[in-house]
């Protein structure tokens, strides 16, 4: 809509209010946000005596704080219901209560013949409620919303008395005066308080309210560890040699035998090397990994970011780690990366974290060579079958069972006896081949399966107002990117759409949306079943799992390929969709070799719909009952690739690398 000035009040809000919800909620709907602020205007007398008098002014109003805009999605018919005058829906009323108090009851003015008593002595002023830190409004400082006024239609002279008053209520009232009149038409009263006004301070009372500190309070507490010891930090991502000369940095040990051998690699937040300590013979006495992460700035100072006073992969690591030393032998807990404690350099933005070390290094490696044999095969000459070796049945069981053993630590805090008493669920979002670490063997040959990268992996915030939450809307992947590794509700995919075409915008107006889909269980399931799907089909497929029966031109290379699962809703997942079972039409030959009931699993793993996913207690009670029994995990050979530790040795107890 064109800039002001507009001719009506609600204009106003509509504009403060849609521009608020895009930015903190950005996967609702234009419709949702039509709705939304249609009931707020027509249920809430408070957001309307805010804007009362803004028609024809230069500036927007902003929107009041309290913010009157909760986490909740609306539908036509909430609209319908306010309009009708059954009032605002449930969770929405608890929201404003919850943030301003409940509404004051009604109060019948006195009769006109007996004459007002005085007025009692103004009481003190009463600092408002604070604003809840995790709904912060978009813009700057926004004036003090005005007491809530009596449910239904209560302004004096129509059977209610006004508000109470006191200092603050004459305050607003004379704000209120500003705002009917204004400055620039003449009157004497003060001006409305525009968002961003010119001197850039907040109103008194908000500042009464709730007052904006440095450090910030999901900080550490001062005073921070010194980090005189540490001194420059080369960049991992540009200086790899450089930074691997440097020592561990753990506080308060020593380091004087400790050296870096090893540059593992980098990713999108860091980088990991491999430090080993070497005893008086020479020889590796202890190893571990270095994990350091770089934050940029904004994230630094992102709450969403930090768990007691944490950055959010290290209070992970912490909690993880609880589990495992209370858990020890339990299956789950030996499936997690082991982490040997953390070094947090505030004044830097870093952190670094010490870390187990698993030396047949990860899965995505270790399917290289057979990435190589079948990635490479034209699907219209398909290969036979059996023309190249390919990975062992029970292998792939071995990898399933352990991901979802590991993944139920994560949800409950131990894979038995149910959830882990305090425990809070946390969801990895980041199930891939290049975070499954292969560790030492088994009593069958088989490595030990280790997952791990808890980078973008969290676990919710207590909420403090009812009916308010912000998953998904903080843990979608970056607006644009499209990956169809990821669950589609990482991709800010919420609903269910048509099964052969997106909604046209009609349909969505009209369409009563379902609540949201939460990030959680079922989106690590998704990744459990794209990890399996690339063992079955023998090769690693950057666009994640992919539908069969579904193809599209690649705009830039101009071939055809396949349409990603996660891309868009083209119905269940059947065997002639997903890992098509049909020996003549089959895309990934290979997957012909495998039973029907493991692709079957597979398949449920991943539906688009999150709803049609088993949990992960229902996935580990099908996985065990198709486990292979013992005596075949013994005579199943693991393929020599997956063993194969790049020509590096780091055992502990022989001799000591040549360092990096």
């Amino acid at each position: 809509m064109p800039g002001p000035p507009w001719n009506t009040d609600y204009q106003y809000f509509y504009h403060d209010a849609t521009q608020y919800i895009r930015a903190n909620y950005p996967t609702w709907s234009t419709p949702e946000i039509r709705w939304a602020i249609s009931a707020l205007w027509a249920g809430d007398p408070p957001t309307q005596a805010w804007y009362r008098g803004c028609a024809g002014q230069a500036q927007p109003r902003g929107l009041p704080v309290p913010n009157p805009i909760p986490a909740i999605r609306f539908t036509a018919n909430d609209v319908t219901n306010v309009k009708k005058g059954r009032g605002l829906p449930a969770p929405v009323q608890a929201f404003l209560n919850g943030v301003r108090g409940p509404p004051a009851g009604p109060v019948h003015p006195p009769q006109a013949a007996v004459p007002p008593a005085a007025p009692p002595p103004a009481a003190p002023l009463a600092a408002p409620p604070a604003v809840p830190a995790h709904l912060p409004p978009v813009g700057g400082a926004h004036p003090v919303m005005p007491p809530r006024p009596p449910a239904g239609r209560g302004h004096a002279g129509r059977g209610h008395a006004p508000p109470a008053r006191g200092a603050l209520g004459a305050t607003i009232d004379a704000t209120a005066a500003g705002m009917g009149s204004g400055r620039g038409r003449g009157q004497d009263g003060p001006g409305p308080i525009v968002n961003g006004s010119s001197d850039g301070e907040a109103p008194a009372a908000a500042s009464q309210a709730y007052v904006d500190r440095v450090p910030y309070g999901f900080w550490p507490q001062l005073p921070w560890p010194s980090e005189d010891d540490i001194g420059p930090t080369p960049d991992p991502t540009t200086h790899a040699a450089a930074w691997m000369a440097t020592k561990p940095y753990r506080k308060d040990k020593d380091e004087r035998h400790w050296h870096g051998v090893r540059f593992l690699g980098r990713g999108g937040y860091g980088c990991a090397g491999l430090w080993c300590e070497e005893d008086k013979d020479g020889n590796v006495s202890r190893r571990m990994v270095v994990k350091e992460t770089t934050i940029s700035n904004a994230s630094w100072r992102d709450p969403q970011n930090w768990r007691n006073r944490l950055p959010r992969e290290i209070a992970i690591h912490r909690r993880v780690g609880s589990s495992q030393r209370r858990n020890d032998r339990d299956a789950g807990s030996r499936s997690l990366i082991r982490h040997y404690g953390y070094r947090l350099m505030m004044r830097k933005r870093r952190y670094r974290l010490y870390l187990e070390y698993c030396e047949s290094m990860d899965l995505h490696y270790a399917l290289t060579t057979q990435n190589r044999l079948w990635s490479t095969q034209n699907i219209k000459h398909r290969l036979p079958r059996n023309a190249h070796s390919y990975i062992p049945e029970h292998f792939i069981w071995h990898v399933f069972r352990d991901l979802v053993n590991a993944c139920l630590v994560l949800q409950d805090g131990q894979v038995d006896g149910g959830r882990m008493k305090g425990w809070r669920s946390i969801t990895h979002r980041d199930i891939n081949p290049t975070n499954i670490f292969l560790a030492e063997k088994d009593k069958h040959g088989w490595p030990r399966i280790v997952l791990a990268d808890f980078g973008l992996a969290f676990y919710d915030n207590e909420n403090a107002i009812p009916g308010w939450s912000n998953n998904p809307d903080d843990w979608i992947m970056p607006q644009g990117r499209a990956d169809g590794r990821y669950a589609p509700v990482c991709r800010g995919r919420q609903f269910p759409v048509s099964t052969e075409q997106e909604l046209t915008r009609s349909q969505e107006m009209t369409r009563e949306f379902q609540p949201p889909v939460t990030i959680g269980e079922k989106t690590d399931v998704f990744g459990i079943g794209y990890v399996i799907w690339c063992l079955i089909v023998n090769l690693i497929s950057d666009d994640g799992p992919l539908r069969e029966d579904r193809e599209y031109e690649d705009p830039q290379t101009k071939l055809r390929k396949y349409v990603p699962i996660a891309f868009r809703n083209s119905g269940p997942n059947t065997e002639r969709t997903v890992l098509n079972d049909h020996p003549v039409y089959a895309a990934f030959p290979v997957s012909l070799n495998y039973p029907h009931r493991l692709k079957e699993i597979v398949r449920q793993c991943l539906e688009y719909d999150a709803n049609t996913r088993p949990t992960l207690r229902a996935l580990k009670a099908q996985v065990d009952n198709c486990y292979p029994p013992d005596h075949r995990m013994w005579n199943a050979r693991p393929p020599l690739n997956m063993l194969d530790m790049r020509g590096f040795d780091a055992s502990v107890g022989g001799p000591m690398p040549r360092r990096a």
